[in-house]
């Protein structure tokens, strides 16, 4: 959703300009932002990783969306990841 460049001190002297490591290993955001067309919603995140993946497994006739006669699973937030700041979803842990 972001698209942000991040570095690490790790990586600076590897040519080619690695992979960033989005956050991990003492990552820190740069400021700048990949390609910033290529952002997509909250809703078409959810949307890619239920429905999409169903989709993907050959399953969404079962799983993917909530429908009567359909499986479900619920999971708990610590916050409404509809209405948060997008940098702060990745602080969004299950409970």
């Amino acid at each position: 959703m972001t698209r942000q460049a991040w570095r690490s001190a790790d990586t600076v002297n590897i040519p080619g300009e690695p992979l960033d490591g989005a956050a991990q290993g003492g990552a820190v955001a740069t400021g700048a932002i990949y390609v910033p067309e290529e952002r997509i919603t909250v809703e078409d995140a959810v949307r890619a990783y239920t429905h999409g993946s169903a989709y993907a497994a050959f399953s969404d006739d079962r799983v993917g969306t909530l429908e009567v006669g359909k499986l479900a699973d619920l999971a708990v937030l610590s916050q409404d990841i509809f209405r948060a700041d997008p940098l702060a979803i990745g602080k969004t842990r299950v409970t």
